[in-house]
């Protein structure tokens, strides 16, 4: 084996050792909008799907929320252009005001968005690192989450797909 391969190879083992463990906390939900989880370890930001957190987060750990549903209701490619001297980093995501009318629409359920490639410590399983998305919590059951997926649908989301998800919260880099 070439010695880049071997290099390459090692270097793999050695970023995995120090990679994030997987902590399923199973933190319950918080669906409501304007009664975000309150956490000590991390504070959710408004497009954020908040859960139930344990009092410390183990470093360098991916910390996983209960299941729960979800419909997506409009996904983005993300963009790889970022130009840090004119601080751009962040470009291809749903924007705030865009969320904040959607969620207008759908009252005590929260809409929510993913910021990958957005320095963001929350992302969301099921979901293509390579987008962002919009999507309005469905609820815990896969019934809840079907009828809400027709009324979504029947309010011009045609596109809209129902998704099992977790919320995760790294912690560390």
């Amino acid at each position: 084996m070439p010695l880049f391969q071997v290099m390459l190879v090692a270097s793999l083992l050695f970023s995995t050792a120090l990679c994030a463990k997987e902590i399923q906390t199973k933190g319950k939900i918080c669906p409501q909008p304007d009664k975000p989880c309150a956490t000590k370890s991390y504070q959710f930001q408004p497009h954020e799907l908040s859960f139930q957190l344990p009092q410390n987060l183990e470093w360098q750990s991916g910390h996983y929320s209960a299941h729960f549903y979800a419909i997506i209701l409009r996904s983005v490619k993300i963009s790889q252009f970022a130009d840090p001297i004119n601080d751009v980093q962040c470009i291809g995501f749903i924007p705030e005001t865009e969320r904040l009318a959607v969620q207008a629409q759908f009252g005590q359920r929260k809409v929510f968005t993913s910021r990958n490639g957005c320095s963001s410590m929350v992302f969301y399983t099921q979901a293509n690192d390579n987008y962002n998305f919009i999507a309005v919590y469905a609820g815990e059951t896969k019934t809840e989450a079907t009828a809400l997926l027709r009324t979504v649908k029947q309010a011009g989301f045609a596109d809209a797909n129902m998704r099992k998800m977790q919320v995760i919260v790294e912690s560390g880099d």
